[in-house]
This record gives C-alpha cells, sequence and structure tokens, in this order.
C-alpha cells in the first residue's frame, strides 16, 4: 500500500470517500477478501469493487511493484509475446489463484487498451465477447464524440452480458458521445437461405459493409470447450461434431478457426449474419482481449492467423503462449 496522504477525504460519486478505497484495497490486497466479499460487505455490486480497485491504483493509493532478479517484468513479457506473433502492442494482467480476481484485473488492463484504441479510431467494430463486455464496463466517460461504433455480428436478446454486440455499441456510444449504427438481426439465423437473406437485406448490409470498413475491431476469443462456449445452446450436434471433423479449434464472434486461424467452412458459418473473419482481418487495428487455459490453443492460432495487432491477456496465458507455462504468475 501506498503511503498517499488521506487526511482529506475525496468524496466520490456514490458516496463513498478516499478512505473507503482505502479500507476496500486493504481489505483486497492485504486480507486476501474476494471481490465478491467485499461487495457483500459494503452493500456494492463486484463491477462497482473492481472499478473502485483500478481507481485505488490509478490515484496512487495501491502500488504494486514486483521484487527478484528472476521474475522477468511484464513489460519484457510481453515484449516477447509481441515479437513471437508480430503484434504492435500486448498488455498484460496479473494472474491470481482466484479466477474472478484474475477477471477483474483483464477488465481494468482491457479498459485500459480500449482507451487507447478509442482516442485513435474512427469507426469501430465491436465484436461478442464476455471478457471485452466486462471492460467495457470499465470504462469512464471519453467524451470524443466522434467515434462511429458497428456491431459486426448479430447478437441474442436477452444474451449474457458481452454477447449482445447491439448494446456494447450502444454503451460505447453514450460513453464517448459518439455514435452507433444498429444492427438487427440474430447472430445465427435458422437456416443458411435465411442468414443470406439477412445479410442482402439493405439495413444490415449497410451495418456490414460500415463494420467492414472500421478502422478498428475490438472482440474476444472463444475455445472450443463446449461447456464453457456461449454459442453451445445454438448449435447443433451436428454441427459441432462437423466443426470438430474440419479441424476447428475456436471462434471469434462465430466465425470458427482452425490450427492456422483460417476460416472453417460448414453449415454454421452459412447461418451467421456478421463479418467474416477475412473481412476481420483487413481492419487496419485489431484489438483481441482473452485469456485463461481454455482458451490458449484457440488463441494462439487466432494469432498465427492475424486475427489482432493488439492483445491483452494475462500473465499466465502469455508464458503458456511462450511455452514457459509452470513459472510463477505474479
Amino acid at each position: 500500500m501506498s503511503d498517499v496522504d488521506q487526511s482529506t477525504p475525496i468524496q466520490l460519486s456514490d458516496g463513498l470517500s478516499s478512505r473507503h478505497l482505502v479500507e476496500i484495497a486493504r481489505l483486497y490486497y492485504e486480507r486476501n477478501m474476494t471481490q465478491r466479499e467485499i461487495a457483500q460487505a459494503f452493500g456494492l455490486s463486484r463491477v462497482r469493487v473492481t472499478r473502485l480497485l483500478a481507481e485505488a491504483r490509478q490515484r496512487g493509493i495501491v502500488e504494486i511493484r514486483i521484487h527478484g532478479d528472476d521474475a522477468p517484468p511484464f513489460a519484457e513479457l510481453a515484449a516477447r509475446l509481441a515479437a513471437q506473433y508480430g503484434l504492435e502492442h500486448v498488455l498484460l494482467a496479473p494472474t491470481f489463484d482466484d479466477p474472478q480476481r484474475t477477471a477483474g484485473e483483464m477488465a481494468s488492463t482491457g479498459a485500459q487498451a480500449l482507451y487507447f484504441a478509442l482516442d485513435r479510431a474512427s469507426a469501430v467494430a465491436v465484436g461478442l465477447s464476455r471478457t471485452l463486455g466486462a471492460a467495457i464496463r470499465e470504462l469512464s466517460p471519453l467524451g470524443r464524440g466522434h467515434t462511429l461504433f458497428v456491431p459486426l455480428a448479430g447478437g441474442w436478446s436477452g444474451a449474457a452480458e458481452g454477447l449482445n454486440p447491439e448494446e456494447l455499441t450502444a454503451h460505447l456510444a453514450s460513453l464517448t458521445g459518439g455514435h452507433c449504427y444498429h444492427l438487427l438481426a440474430p447472430l445465427l439465423a435458422e437456416t443458411p437461405a435465411v442468414a443470406r437473406s439477412l445479410r442482402e437485406s439493405p439495413g444490415v448490409a449497410e451495418a456490414l459493409r460500415r463494420a467492414a470498413s472500421a478502422d478498428t475491431l475490438i472482440t474476444g476469443v472463444g475455445g472450443l470447450d463446449w461447456t464453457e462456449s456461449a454459442l453451445a445452446h445454438a448449435i447443433t450436434a451436428a454441427e459441432r461434431q462437423q466443426l470438430e471433423r474440419a479441424g476447428a479449434v475456436g471462434d471469434t464472434s462465430a466465425r470458427f478457426f482452425d490450427a492456422e486461424g483460417h476460416a472453417v467452412a460448414s453449415t454454421l458459418e452459412k447461418r451467421v449474419v456478421g463479418l467474416t473473419l477475412p473481412q476481420m482481418t483487413q481492419i487496419p487495428t485489431r484489438l483481441v482481449i482473452a485469456h485463461g487455459p481454455a482458451k490458449v490453443t484457440a488463441l494462439h492460432s487466432a494469432l498465427t492467423g492475424g486475427l489482432a495487432t493488439h492483445l491483452v491477456t494475462d500473465v499466465a496465458t502469455a508464458r503458456t503462449l511462450l511455452g514457459e507455462a509452470g513459472t510463477d504468475n505474479v
């Protein structure tokens, strides 16, 4: 913990003071309470606790230092990962034994990457991803005022947070004072014929045209573990088997790819209402936010195939990608 002067507490928007930030930070970093436990103790949401912990770091209340000559700093690890995959920039979040704690750090680190990406963007294609959604929820109002946000694919009504690009684009437009272009269609149509009809309809076709011509892409990557996949409920058993036989290892916004990061042809591919994988990789700046053991294979293949120019992941995933699994994470 830092020795920042807290003699004059700063009042936060929800009635909490900087002294509350200190208390919350101590509970989390020194007493190892989970964000859920802290949220219950203070009567806050877990998302709010995540944001307060990020704010404590931003204000200098919390400082994280790594000691030990045998532990390379994150910057050096990130540079090696960027070099391996030819990436322009990599940001790494620390990995903890508690997956929720790691997810919270991923959201905060993802938000940092989004700040930089959105500052330079004029048009942003937005994908489906729980991790991306969590990072977007960490953003504070930016006041850019000129950026256009477009879903790169359809979504699901009532879907979990991060799985409806329409909601994410609207939220980003609200945060930045920008604009969003609507793509009012499902991610997966019932049949290939219905999907083709939707893609050719004027409103959807224009949305996809705008997404394809964006200068920035933000998305996530999913693995092929159907127990974890957000797409599992919408994919038939026959489609799963077809994807597996075709060598699929993961997806981004329902576009599945093989070990080399190339698009996998399948019946499911024809049901998607969204940009194709080649269209995504033509967008100049491509930020991917993803982490975790279940996504390592998919992430490696996506990076090999050129899906990303910029990456946010965690230390453990980075070390696994570099063939250094088993070393200390933080």
